[in-house]
């Protein structure tokens, strides 16, 4: 299943697929937090709130506007 149809579901409320789309989501995440605050302990922290607020925010995630990432 591809990010933005796991995120449609997540917005339903469904954890099943926010387990989905955060173990496709969660490596790039970090890659990109890590390359900007370059502490890992700190990274972490952050990519882990920047899954958590998209946990929280996927409700308005509207896909007639933009895909979730590149290439979905």
């Amino acid at each position: 299943m591809e990010a933005d149809e796991l995120l449609m579901l997540v917005a339903d409320g469904d954890q099943k697929a926010f387990e989905d789309l955060y173990g496709l989501v969660s490596g790039p995440v970090y890659g990109l937090v890590r390359r900007v605050v370059r502490d890992p302990a700190q990274s972490e922290e952050v990519a882990q709130e920047v899954l958590l607020e998209l946990w929280r925010s996927a409700a308005r995630f509207d896909p007639g506007r933009a895909a979730p990432c590149p290439g979905s």
